[in-house]
């Protein structure tokens, strides 16, 4: 019976670690992943700055946002893994709330690459609309409040896809 209570009492210790060590991995999972949302939407908003200003060509756009749309996927789908897991009800809805933000920015970045190729109106205004409803979702994550003036979002927000550039006959 000691053997049994103490393999029991064994067993309890070593479980603790585990399971604070598990609940540290998902914090940090789920700061980096609320920053990697954050600095993606940047990354997004600045590109298409850089296009509106001609500081990017199409094919450098089309290439960068290709790259940040792939990873947007990538990242999705190693969240998605986290579900196997023991999830509290809290945690499941973060990844959930995160991955709904990712698929947006692979929208973005993906409307971007296409508006910088074809220059139709259409792509452009998916860019805007995936644009427009992601960094709310950004916001409420990181718990920005955009009505200050001194938060760095209050300033940051990337302005609309460019327009195409007028052709040489007009």
């Amino acid at each position: 019976m000691k053997n049994l209570f103490f393999a029991a009492v064994l067993s309890a210790v070593a479980f603790v670690p585990a399971v604070r060590a598990q609940e540290g991995c998902l914090e940090a999972v789920g700061g980096l992943s609320a920053g990697h949302t954050y600095t993606s939407y940047l990354l997004i908003g600045t590109t298409a700055d850089g296009y509106a200003k001609k500081a990017f060509d199409a094919d450098h756009v089309a290439e960068i946002m290709t790259e940040i749309g792939n990873l947007c996927g990538s990242v999705t789908n190693l969240l998605g893994k986290l579900r196997a897991g023991k999830l509290t009800d809290s945690d499941a809805k973060y990844l959930t709330d995160i991955e709904a933000i990712y698929g947006l920015l692979k929208e973005q970045s993906l409307a971007l690459a296409a508006f910088a190729k074809s220059g139709k109106t259409e792509d452009s205004d998916k860019y805007e609309k995936a644009r427009t409803t992601v960094y709310p979702k950004i916001q409420a994550l990181l718990g920005i409040d955009n009505k200050d003036a001194a938060s760095p979002a209050a300033s940051a927000a990337p302005s609309a896809a460019p327009s195409p550039a007028p052709s040489a006959e007009q």
